[in-house]
């Protein structure tokens, strides 16, 4: 390593990376802190949410068909006058209610929860981060999560608070390697494979080092794909996804071939529905879709999680199509393990960062790397208060 040259690394870089950390790490502390207990927490989010609160999530099983969409989202308009209608899942797990947001004439968000099997409408509550009563307690804390309750503005600064975490999570790697050792001398694998360890014959403030770094170490990479994954979520279209194509190679967007409209006429949501699922089969897709998602005052839907008859979408995902209902024509705007290596690389971020990539034990992983990240952040903070203390001391003397 070209670090390593006549101690270059030792009297020049480290230093510098050691403040690097020590400062950028305080900076950081407090918000991931919050993000890292937060995040936990919302990885299982739908399974509390449901288990808090099973009036609003537990339907009433009936012997019936489920309601088509076009009839749901007619008594959706119904109960909700002059609002636009942002997503239906209209398709949920059996037993389970379906859900939609909805958008005010005030930007006011509404989530609303009704019966798949009679369209009755079973409750409400706001998604804008309000902590009114117990319903609103696992959104409210998802909305923290990816906001801090600054709606957009939040979500925009939590990217950037990411990318220096991405900065933070490399210089301190680099920080555990040995000192005056290269990566072909055997002895520079015994000394680093301390900094994996945590020895608890150790005094008090070396055990508190061997806890900062030794759960950084194991958890490295995941806490890494966590940060860079932040950036994904919060600069998405702004930055990460710019830069990714620009990087590396990307795929067109895909096209369904389908077959020419003698009369062509505004598509009800029944042929868009059936549009999109012609596109699908085309594509070796088996299951049918269970949500949508509608743009105000446009004629696109995007239709997505196509999990019907299967269990929740892991791996890169859940494929996902548009259909311009006035124009018919479909577009595959994701097509999860398809493309080339930028499109997998924005495939990744998203089901990285909720666990979803390894099923259950990704999520698992996730849930104890938003705990480590808060120990990492603590430990970090009473080191640094230990030695200013002994520095503190010493210039005393």
């Amino acid at each position: 390593m070209i670090f390593y040259v006549n101690g270059v690394w030792k009297n020049h870089f480290r230093p510098l990376f050691l403040k690097l950390h020590r400062y950028t790490g305080l900076f950081l502390s407090l918000f991931l802190i919050f993000e890292g207990i937060t995040g936990s927490l919302s990885v299982f989010r739908v399974e509390l949410d449901a288990w808090l609160n099973p009036d609003l999530f537990k339907a009433k099983i009936v012997n019936k068909p489920i309601v088509p969409l076009n009839i749901l989202i007619g008594t959706i308009h119904k109960s909700n006058p002059d609002t636009s209608l942002l997503s239906i899942q209209f398709h949920p797990k059996k037993g389970l209610n379906g859900k939609a947001f909805i958008l005010k004439k005030n930007n006011y968000k509404e989530e609303i929860f009704f019966n798949p099997y009679t369209g009755e409408i079973i409750g409400s509550r706001p998604v804008n981060g309000q902590l009114k009563r117990r319903h609103d307690l696992i959104p409210f804390i998802y909305y923290l999560h990816y906001s801090m309750g600054f709606g957009s503005y939040g979500t925009l600064f939590l990217g950037f608070i990411s990318l220096i975490w991405v900065g933070d999570c490399i210089s301190g790697l680099l920080l555990t390697l040995p000192l005056s050792k290269t990566v072909w001398e055997k002895s520079f694998w015994h000394n680093w494979s301390k900094a994996w360890a945590i020895s608890y014959k150790k005094i008090s403030f070396r055990l508190l080092i061997d806890l900062h770094r030794a759960p950084a170490m194991w958890f490295w990479g995941i806490l890494l794909g966590i940060a860079i994954s932040g950036v994904a979520l919060s600069l998405g279209a702004f930055l990460f996804q710019p830069v990714i194509k620009f990087v590396f190679p990307s795929a067109p967007v895909i096209s369904c071939s389908t077959p020419p409209r003698t009369m062509p006429h505004f598509l009800s949501l029944e042929e868009a529905e059936q549009t999109v699922l012609q596109c699908a089969r085309q594509y070796g897709i088996k299951s049918s879709p269970t949500g949508a998602l509608f743009l105000r005052k446009s004629t696109l839907i995007t239709f997505y999680a196509f999990t019907l008859g299967e269990k929740d979408a892991t791996g890169l995902g859940s494929p996902v199509i548009s259909i311009d209902r006035r124009l018919g024509i479909t577009t595959i705007n994701s097509l999860p393990g398809k493309g080339k290596l930028a499109d997998t690389i924005i495939q990744l971020q998203g089901p990285w960062h909720s666990g979803h990539l390894l099923g259950m034990t990704g999520r698992i992983l996730i849930f104890l790397s938003g705990i480590i990240t808060a120990l990492l952040s603590i430990t970090g903070i009473l080191i640094f208060l230990r030695k200013k203390n002994i520095w503190i001391v010493k210039t005393k003397k």
